[in-house]
């Protein structure tokens, strides 16, 4: 008897049983198709954009700085010529201004070695 109806048993599963029973790869595909599928030509669309935005300023990029750098250096070259030359001169004169108040209290001090003697 028990012979009986586990055969039957298996015959029931087999005509019940289907291959896709608990395929998951074959669901989460179909899913995915489902959920996305209708954002899928918009996104590869995008990267395409994006893709040729990027091109595009990685070419372009290097030139336009290069161009940049030319006349900004240019300009700031001139101009921190223009401050040194002036800070230069205005140092000089300090720098003479120094020495002459440096002479200056050098020969006081003689004067009152001097006197102290």
């Amino acid at each position: 008897m028990e012979t009986l109806d586990l055969a039957r048993t298996a015959s029931e599963v087999r005509r019940h049983s289907s291959d896709k029973f608990l395929n998951l790869a074959e669901t989460a595909r179909l899913a995915g198709e489902q959920a996305f599928g209708k954002y899928r030509n918009w996104a590869i669309a995008a990267a395409t954009i994006l893709a040729g935005v990027l091109a595009i300023v990685a070419i372009f990029a290097p030139m336009a700085a290069a161009v940049v750098q030319k006349y900004v250096d240019n300009s700031a070259i001139a101009a921190g010529q223009v401050i040194r030359t002036k800070y230069e001169a205005e140092i000089q004169s300090m720098d003479a201004a120094h020495k002459k108040e440096l002479e200056e209290i050098k020969s006081r001090v003689r004067e009152l070695e001097l006197r102290k003697e």
